[in-house]
């Protein structure tokens, strides 16, 4: 879970303890690596989209659609 969100700060009131995930991304030579993080205000408009679906919308789209998020 990502440091301060819900899934994270629920999983610590039961007392666990964190594992640090390695990552390894390849860039492109020259570009730089990109902001994924569902702050980015580049997702916003898709995140409210998102939200404002109907349940049987998000139930067919999502498994096709989430393949596809690194």
């Amino acid at each position: 879970s990502t440091k301060g969100s819900g899934p994270w700060r629920f999983k610590k009131q039961w007392g666990t303890r964190e594992i640090p995930c390695q990552w390894h991304t390849w860039v492109p030579e020259g570009e730089e690596l990109p902001d994924l993080s569902p702050a980015n205000p580049r997702f916003a408009p898709m995140i409210s989209l998102w939200k404002r679906l109907p349940l049987a919308v998000t139930k067919v789209l999502g498994p096709p659609i989430v393949r596809h998020i690194p």
